[in-house]
């Protein structure tokens, strides 16, 4: 058969930019008995590419290959009442942003901001924590874990 699959899920879809859609646009056409779905969060990051479109050009390319949307609007990790509705208002403050210095703003009014690790390692900070790069990830994981220098 050439339907080698009755279902293809295309995870994370905003990650991609135009270009890798425009592979997935030729194989929705050509997969026409293929039921094809995508999963993603249309409020990360844009991805990276040599060719930056406008972010409604990208919105109008993912509503023409997808144009049924399922919006969950309920974050399942987040258990604690209080913390969902704390995610739920940053969330909605961070909507509003038009720039990435109203962004960063919102971030630090809701959260302890260290430049540096030592000044975390002196702070009675929670474990729950966002980092930047994946090694620092590591450090503070490991000092939560009781690595602690």
């Amino acid at each position: 058969s050439d339907q080698p699959f009755d279902v293809v899920v295309f995870d994370e879809i905003f990650v991609n930019d135009v270009p890798h859609l425009a592979i997935i646009d030729d194989y929705i056409r050509h997969h026409p008995n293929t039921i094809c779905l995508a999963t993603g969060d249309h409020f990360q990051n844009a991805p990276i590419s040599r060719y930056p479109y406008p972010r409604e050009y990208f919105q109008y390319v993912m509503e023409r290959l997808f144009p049924h949307v399922l919006c969950l609007h309920v974050c399942k990790r987040v258990r604690d009442p209080v913390q969902a509705a704390r995610l739920r208002l940053i969330l909605d403050e961070l909507k509003q942003c038009s720039s990435n210095k109203e962004a960063y703003a919102v971030l630090l009014r809701h959260f302890e901001a260290f430049d540096k690790l030592a000044d975390m390692y002196q702070a009675d900070v929670s474990p729950t924590n966002v980092t930047y790069f994946n090694d620092t990830r590591d450090i503070v994981n490991n000092y939560y874990s009781g690595g602690r220098p």
